[in-house]
């Protein structure tokens, strides 16, 4: 029977979250028709297979998950540790996609910043009240800076379903406090490379202005342009000492 999801295809938008459902819906296929349970894959294993960072593959199998595209279940360990989250899709065909719309979302930005003529600091103020004006919190979430490990990675978790919204394709790194987040498909790629000076700083803003409508404002945020051909780098630390983890 098919368990095809009406709802959430936006997720898909993220070539990421296309990839690490290939792979689940392929080993659905290749499954044993006699086996009571699908095969799955764990995050770690997924992250192997693709070549991501365990925790970029945790966010997107999550989202994933709370879209109805997977599933998730936890196996008894057959030794000492702990029970494996194994995430498993019950898909039989591949989910129709939807009509992009991240195309759109930075349209007015980019039309002000290519009229714009006061140069990186006026090109912050446009992405942070760009920011600031379109994104909300969301549920379950506080809106005072998070103070332990957990709460923090939830707040990136929902930076980086914003970013995904509006057409990049985010991967991330985090060790304690800070955040390192390679930012692919840049909808400024023209712009860029006549004036990067100008992107990075509408990229600030945008970062920022995010940060702030999620309750984190004391986040400092830095931009590391040109890592790949269609990449840049954001650094972030939040400033609020997290307890219960690593700093």
């Amino acid at each position: 029977m098919d368990r095809q999801p009406v709802d959430g295809l936006g997720v898909l938008e993220s070539p990421v979250r296309k990839e690490l459902l290939e792979h689940l819906v392929e080993l659905f296929h290749s499954r044993d028709l006699d086996s009571a349970t699908p095969p799955g894959r764990t995050a770690r294993e997924l992250a192997e297979l693709t070549g991501l960072h365990v925790t970029t593959v945790r966010f997107h199998l999550e989202r994933l998950v709370g879209a109805g595209f997977l599933h998730a279940h936890f196996e008894p360990p057959t030794g000492v540790g702990r029970p494996r989250k194994i995430y498993t899709s019950h898909l039989s065909r591949w989910p129709e996609p939807t009509t992009s719309r991240h195309h759109e979302a930075l349209a007015g930005l980019h039309a002000e910043l290519e009229a714009g003529e006061d140069g990186p600091a006026r090109a912050e103020e446009a992405g942070l009240a760009w920011a600031r004006a379109r994104v909300q919190a969301g549920p379950g979430l506080s809106p005072a800076p998070a103070r332990t490990p957990g709460t923090w990675l939830a707040k990136i978790g929902r930076l980086i379903d914003e970013l995904t919204d509006w057409g990049y394709g985010p991967n991330v790194r985090t060790t304690g406090a800070s955040v390192e987040l390679t930012l692919h498909y840049c909808p400024f790629l023209a712009m860029a490379t006549e004036d990067p000076d100008v992107v990075c700083a509408a990229h600030r803003g945008l970062l920022r202005g995010t940060l702030e409508a999620i309750g984190e404002p004391e986040v400092r945020v830095s931009l590391q342009p040109k890592v790949g051909p269609h990449a840049c780098r954001a650094h972030l630390r939040t400033m609020t000492p997290l307890t219960g983890g690593p700093a």
